[in-house]
């Protein structure tokens, strides 16, 4: 979405921008203005403002950000999860968390646009390359903001809570059977018992050991 969406804002709102807060920062002799909302305009090598960036890129990243957990949210909360818990709240959170994946990005954006239109001087191959790293990176940043808290968006509280005992319960116990599954240990008893006989002056062999062993008792 990020290949033509700055171009269909760039021919609505032009070359404009809007910042906040703006910060003058300069970072690899790369001069920028550090804002968690909107991105400053960038001039290219023709002395022209760039399509990818100023507010048309601000609005394309929204508008990403925006329809990409649209698709996310149902397919979570239905596919995933399964989840019957309340709808609203649900999606208030998950809202919230959006705009949260936002500001971050924005925060991002603000930095890698201008370092790419130093470094890289081909446009085509700059905002290919943009575009392939912010959606990357939006979807690390939607993973930890968004899954992080995803128990708290789709699993009623009683739910959650039964999620949590299971898992506290996993932690304290491993059952499993060893003999004949993991490893065979027969041959390490019959010398512990042949030990122990010996020390006590007791006559023991093998056969003595295969009469002992569970399938021969009763």
């Amino acid at each position: 979405m990020l290949m033509f969406l700055p171009t269909l804002f760039h021919g609505i709102v032009g070359d404009a921008e809007w910042l906040f807060p703006g910060v003058p920062v300069e970072l690899f002799g790369v001069g920028f203005k550090l804002s968690i909302i909107g991105n400053a305009l960038e001039v290219g090598a023709d002395g022209a403002f760039l399509v990818n960036s100023g507010l048309a890129f601000t609005l394309a990243n929204l508008t990403a950000i925006f329809f990409s957990e649209c698709i996310n949210f149902p397919l979570q909360r239905n596919v995933t999860f399964k989840s019957h818990g309340p709808l609203s709240p649900q999606i208030g959170l998950h809202l919230l968390a959006t705009i949260a994946v936002f500001l971050v990005m924005n925060l991002f954006t603000c930095v890698w646009n201008p370092v790419t239109v130093a470094l890289i001087h081909s446009e085509a191959l700059r905002n290919t390359v943009s575009s392939i790293v912010t959606t990357v990176v939006t979807g690390g940043v939607a993973m930890v903001i968004i899954f992080a808290w995803i128990t708290k968006f789709f699993l009623p509280t009683s739910e959650r809570n039964k999620e949590e005992t299971l898992m506290e319960l996993k932690k304290k116990a491993v059952i499993f059977d060893l003999d004949g599954v993991i490893c065979f240990t027969d041959k390490l008893h019959y010398q512990a018992w042949k030990a122990l006989a010996d020390r006590l002056g007791i006559y023991f062999d093998e056969k003595i050991n295969d009469r002992l062993r569970p399938h021969r008792l009763g």
